[in-house]
């Protein structure tokens, strides 16, 4: 597959959909999984935790696209910031629990992640997981937090009266399945 066929049509796309709207190397090394190059940049004084504009890091990008291994890279050896929070609140925990990453979320929860943190809509991320549709990431992580990481903190804006409204009834499917 061409790289710029990769890159246009598939991955830039994706990002803005996450409102990432520009991409360094350095990151597109991290969300590519090319570790080698990755390394390079960190071993020549590249800051782990550099965050593009939208305040991404190469670890949430990892996170995002599904990278176990750049995941444990960029927190085993360097010493990622495990639970920085970009511009929208989102850790690497929500990046891949949206993706339904669980592979990643087992390497960020060895390496100390807290899955309980909530973003800016006062979301956490098995939230965004069960709204996505991922049922195994929803039990893991809430297996690792509380059921009320499927809630909405209180905010008084009307989208999170809607989420607020609607978490029993999540919080009954996921429990007894969507067949009761």
């Amino acid at each position: 597959m061409n790289i710029h066929r990769i890159l246009f049509q598939i991955l830039l796309p994706h990002l803005l959909s996450y409102e990432i709207v520009s991409l360094s190397a350095f990151h597109l090394a991290a969300m590519t999984g090319h570790n080698d190059v990755l390394i390079t940049f960190i071993d020549h004084d590249i800051p782990v935790d550099i965050g593009l504009q939208s305040g991404t890091t190469a670890l949430h990008l990892a996170s995002l696209a599904g990278k176990p291994e750049t995941v444990g890279v960029l927190i085993d050896i360097y010493k990622a910031e495990i639970n920085r929070k970009d511009n929208y609140g989102w850790t690497a925990v929500h990046y891949a629990a949206t993706e339904g990453h669980l592979d990643v979320l087992h390497v960020l929860v060895a390496g100390g992640a807290d899955v309980t943190l909530r973003d800016k809509d006062g979301t956490a991320a098995a939230f965004r997981a069960n709204v996505n549709g991922h049922s195994d990431v929803v039990s893991y992580l809430i297996e690792r937090g509380d059921p009320e990481m499927l809630n909405v903190d209180d905010n008084d804006d009307d989208d999170n009266e809607l989420k607020r409204q609607s978490y029993h009834v999540i919080l009954y499917f996921h429990r007894h399945g969507r067949g009761h």
